[in-house]
């Protein structure tokens, strides 16, 4: 007589930081930047609801600083090209312009988006 011993080994279900995005911290970056772009978009375009229009600018950092009291999400990134979204849509007549204000990420570290806090144009004027 022979006997058979099935086991099933399971691992139970473990959740990682690398598995489960966390939210954003609170944070925000003080920035100068050039507009190298900027289109008013629909919300839906971007997976955003409701529908609304957004206006989406690609912004050049020229310069990132700390805002006092909260994390810096753009720390090392002078230099770069990034992509911010707004709900005001007269920053469209920004393009070309060189900026000054304030972005801030949120969401989580894998699908967060920048936004625009403030922004306004530079004394410095255009690029």
């Amino acid at each position: 007589m022979s006997i058979t011993i099935v086991a099933a080994l399971s691992t139970p279900a473990v959740t990682t930081a690398l598995q489960a995005p966390a939210p954003a911290a609170p944070n925000e970056s003080a920035i100068v930047a050039d507009v190298l772009d900027a289109a008013v978009i629909p919300a839906s375009s971007v997976g955003i609801r409701p529908e609304q229009p957004l206006c989406v600018l690609t912004l050049r950092l020229r310069s990132v600083a700390p805002v006092p009291g909260v994390l810096d999400a753009l720390a090392g990134r002078a230099g770069q090209t990034v992509r911010a979204y707004s709900k005001d849509v007269a920053l469209a007549a920004l393009a070309g312009r060189r900026v000054t204000g304030t972005l801030s990420l949120d969401g989580d570290e894998r699908s967060g988006r920048l936004w625009v806090r403030t922004l306004s144009a530079s004394r410095e004027g255009s690029r």
